[in-house]
């Protein structure tokens, strides 16, 4: 194939990273996976500055779509259905329902198709190039938008990034992006938040301690008697880690340990 022939063919497809709004814009899953795809396979950086504009994009128009489906199942609910006995009435009255149901389903189908678009967004994230990295730590530093930032943190941690999570671990204030932090990635550094005062913090910390033998002590040790969720949250870490069940409560897994 000649370059003049490839360069044709480049631009008739067009750039991945205006595909990929367009078929955010569309609801469109298998436009929005190739786009995707032809992302990857470019530069890592540039991709990842192409997802990030279209992560906030694509969570607008799922929002968008389940308002519309939650309006139309109000419209089936209020569909005059009263018995009458005028048979003209009653088959107008059928023929109405039977629309308003069939936009359920319709707009059903079409926020779980804007679902499709949006996970296939954050999935990408740990295909992309290492030169990717760098790119979100940045922004992940910089950005005041939660729902991005969580988003992003997340990709760092499908990427293995453990250093930058590291850092947004130490930088962090908030409980919602240290809980975010933490649970991105598996680290022993999550011991330091089993106390923490805020609940999403100290179940993220038992996520990030998923894979550490080292910590069982520290977890069993961190089980209070008075927190139920936790001790099932512990307790299901635990037998992750040791392979071993036993009820949620200190005492069992303390004696056993």
């Amino acid at each position: 194939m000649s370059i003049l022939a490839a360069a044709v063919i480049v631009l008739a497809q067009g750039d991945p990273r205006d595909r990929l709004l367009e078929a955010i814009r569309e609801t469109h899953v298998d436009n929005a996976q190739k786009a995707l795809a032809d992302l990857v396979q470019g530069d890592g950086a540039r991709a990842a500055r192409a997802v990030m504009a279209a992560l906030p994009k694509a969570r607008e128009r799922l929002n968008v779509l389940i308002a519309i489906t939650q309006r139309a199942r109000e419209n089936y609910v209020t569909v005059d259905t009263s018995f009458g006995f005028n048979i003209n009435e009653e088959v107008v009255k059928q023929r109405q329902l039977e629309k308003a149901a069939a936009r359920v389903r319709e707009t059903a189908a079409r926020a779980l198709e804007g679902e499709k678009v949006y996970q296939s967004i954050l999935d990408i994230f740990g295909f992309l190039k290492p030169d990717a990295i760098p790119v979100l730590a940045a922004e992940a530093d910089r950005t005041a938008l939660w729902p991005l930032k969580g988003e992003i943190l997340e990709g760092l941690g499908a990427l293995g990034a453990s250093a930058e999570l590291a850092v947004a671990v130490e930088r962090e204030s908030s409980a919602a992006a240290l809980a975010a932090a933490l649970g991105a990635s598996p680290t022993d550094v999550g011991v330091k938040y089993l106390a923490h005062p805020q609940w999403q913090v100290r179940h993220a910390a038992l996520e990030a301690l998923r894979r550490s033998k080292s910590s069982v002590g520290s977890i069993v040790d961190a089980m209070g008697p008075n927190d139920l969720r936790f001790r099932r949250a512990a307790s299901a870490t635990l037998a992750r880690i040791t392979e071993t069940e036993l009820p949620p409560h200190p005492d069992f897994w303390r004696d056993w340990w």
